[in-house]
Formats: C-alpha cells, structure tokens, sequence
C-alpha cells in the first residue's frame, strides 16, 4: 500500500508539473565599475544568483552595487568624481534581475473563462550629474531604466504569452568652456507601471520579472571635473496593490515575494526619499544595503 501510495503521489506530482509549477523567486545581480586611464572596467561580476554584486574602483571612487530582495531590486551607481593631469573617466554599471513565479487562487465557482489580470509595480530613484571645465568640452550621465514584464496563459493556449512595460530616466551635464563651464543635471524617477487587463488563464501560473538598470559617468582632465551617481533609493518592485483582478475571489498571496491576499508588504519599511547630492546619495544607499545585509 505504502508503494502504491507513494507511486501515485509521484505520477500525481509529474503530471502537475506538465500543467504548473510551484512559486518560486530567481533573482541575478550583476555590476561593473572603472577606469581613469584604464583600457576596461577596473572590476566587473557576471551575473550572480541571490543578493546581489559589487564593483568597484578606488582609483575614481566609481563604484556599483546591485541587490535583489522580497518582490524588489535595488542598483545604487556612482561616477565617483576627479580631475588631474592627464585623462580621467570614471563609469559604473548595475543591473539587478528578478523572476516571481506565482499560483492564483481561483474561486471554486469560476467558470473556466479566463479572468482580466493587472500587475503593478513602481519604479524609484534618483541621478544626477554634474560637470566642471576650465577648457574644452567634456560630459557626464547618470541614468536608470526600470522594466516590468508579465508572462502568462491565455485560456486555452498551450505555450506562455509575455508583455512588458518600461520607464527610463537620464541626466546629462555637458560643460563647455566659455559657454557653460559649469553644468548640472537631476532628474527623479517616480513610476506607477502597470500591466492592464490581461485575459489570463487563474489555473496556471504567471511570471512577474523585474529588471533594474543603472550606470554613470563622468570624463575630467587636468582642465575638467566630474561626477555622477544613479540611485535605485526605493528600488523598483511591486506596488503595494500588487494584483488587481476583473472578477471577485481571485487572489494572490506569497511569502517569498512578501505578498498577501493580493497586497505587496514592502519588508523594509517606509522607504525614505532620495536626496539630490551625489555624496548623499550614495552614502543612504550603502547604509541601506548594510541594512538589509544585517537583517538577512
């Protein structure tokens, strides 16, 4: 009986996994951060599962850091800043990936129609660039970019659909002597996505994947000054209504996304808001992943 009993658990559990698969959470990291003078990134990591990746560059204080936690992730960048003889740049590059698996709980009366689905996430932070010259002509930038993306069964379709959303924001200085030797540029993400009334299939599962870019730069020589920095401050994931269905009884609730009943619970409390400085920011982004480092 115990063989038999086992067998059908087994034959029961493969043939739910041709049909759906269980929640789960993938998250990759990865970020770059260099030059002065150097032919390449002064120290790069390929992606890496789990938390997250560093980079950095002490030569221009460049540096990148790319975190991923319950339904968010986090990319703090830095351009650093610096001038002297000869020519100087300094550039750093984060991006921090998140895949959510999720199952919905259908109502027992659904009809096997199909129910509209919106998922909601929000994007935030902060760049900034600023760029001095005495001579000549020279840049710096700093940007983020934010993109949602939704994978789902329409009813009665055998293979997944996908959809995504996007927002991106970007400052550039660009200093030119005699004209603007002195240049400054900020700008804020703050960004409701959204993916609306997608006709999907309860009774399978659904894939919400979050991917946040960041990077800045900056170029100074012994006649020119730079910095940059991009923050991720509250980072992109859910909104706190994370699922809104067309129909009554649809829920979703997953403790690994800190997600209940439909209702996204940020863990780490009220985010604070991001400050415009280039110093600030990267200083309340290092405390915030010293944070975050502490409570894992």
């Amino acid at each position: 009986m115990k063989h038999l009993l086992l067998s059908g658990l087994v034959a029961a559990s493969c043939l739910g996994a041709t049909e759906t698969m269980a929640a789960s959470v993938q998250s990759y990291a990865q970020a770059s951060g260099g030059g002065c003078g150097l032919s390449g990134p002064n120290d790069i990591y390929g992606w890496s599962a789990g938390s997250g990746a560093v980079a950095s560059s002490g030569a221009c204080t460049t540096s990148a850091n790319a975190t991923t936690g319950p339904g968010y992730t986090t990319v703090i960048v830095s351009g650093g800043n610096g001038s002297g003889e000869g020519n100087l740049s300094g550039v750093g590059n984060a991006q921090a990936r998140q895949q959510v698996t999720l199952q919905i709980d259908a109502p027992q009366n659904y009809g096997g129609n199909g129910v509209a689905l919106t998922v909601q996430s929000h994007a935030h932070g902060t760049v900034n660039a600023d760029q001095n010259v005495s001579q000549g002509d020279y840049e710096a930038l700093a940007w983020l970019e934010a993109i949602l993306t939704v994978s789902y069964y329409k009813p009665g379709r055998a293979t997944m659909t996908t959809t995504d959303v996007s927002t991106k924001v970007e400052a550039k200085a660009s200093a030119v002597a005699g004209t603007t030797p002195n240049a400054s540029a900020y700008d804020v993400m703050d960004e409701l996505l959204k993916i609306e009334n997608l006709l999907i299939d309860p009774l399978r599962e659904i894939k919400v994947g979050f991917n946040f870019k960041g990077g800045a730069r900056y170029l100074a020589n012994e006649v020119a000054s730079g910095s940059a920095a991009a923050l991720g401050g509250s980072t992109f994931g859910f909104a706190p209504q994370a699922f809104i269905f067309g129909d009554p009884g649809f829920s979703v609730s997953f403790a690994d996304a800190a997600i209940v009943n439909n209702q996204w619970i940020d863990p780490r409390g009220t985010p604070a808001v991001p400050l415009p400085a280039p110093a600030l920011l990267l200083l309340g982004g290092f405390g915030a992943l010293a944070a975050l480092r502490r409570r894992s």
